[in-house]
């Protein structure tokens, strides 16, 4: 039997619930080696009431995917209000929008997805699935104030190169975790604004 699909704010808080108590498992433990039991006891509910909201492993760490990309969307909604200060709201915001990525569990769970995104198809479709929508969706808000001669490729590859500065965070956060954040950030925060200022001219 599948789980239930229900949508009254009781189900919702408790399948908020369990992945919170998953998240905590698979960041002790490794999304290989939790079960379900594991993370039964962890939400304080038996496994039969969790499959009630979710089928197995898989839609849980599908679930966690989807919730962060909601919290992406959430934040690039705030961007898009500041219309033609969107670039300078970038810049000045970098420090929030990856504030969840400095805490060491956080960041340990983010490499935990990555790392079963490489072993499980199911797992890499949703996550780059995940992936293409904030790409799209940050493009089009950068797209509002892009300067005149910007061309469509030359935002998707400063996007991707945020991207991949953004998601190496992690990864430092769990090798030096006494990194000076500060620091960081004010050089994150020197790069975007070059990368958001005009088009380089390609080398070659």
């Amino acid at each position: 039997m599948g789980a239930v699909q229900e949508h009254s704010p009781n189900a919702k808080a408790r399948r908020r619930q369990v992945l919170d108590a998953a998240s905590r498992c698979f960041r002790r433990h490794g999304f290989h080696a939790t079960s379900m039991a594991e993370i039964a006891a962890e939400a304080g509910m038996s496994v039969g009431h969790i499959y009630r909201y979710f089928g197995g492993k898989d839609e849980i760490i599908q679930a966690i995917v989807c919730q962060d990309t909601e919290e992406a969307l959430a934040n690039m909604a705030e961007l898009e209000a500041a219309g033609e200060d969107v670039y300078r709201a970038v810049i000045e915001g970098i420090d929030e929008a990856d504030a969840p990525a400095l805490d060491r569990d956080r960041a340990a769970l983010i490499l935990e997805v990555r790392a079963e995104a490489a072993r499980n198809p199911k797992i890499a479709a949703v996550l780059q699935a995940a992936d293409r929508e904030l790409r799209s969706n940050f493009a089009r808000i950068l797209s509002k104030a892009k300067p005149e001669g910007w061309t469509e490729a030359d935002l998707a590859a400063r996007i991707e190169l945020m991207a991949v500065l953004f998601d190496g965070i992690p990864v430092r956060i769990v090798s030096h975790p006494e990194l000076d954040r500060a620091a960081l950030f004010g050089m994150i925060r020197g790069v975007f604004a070059n990368l958001l200022e005009t088009p380089h001219a390609e080398a070659g």
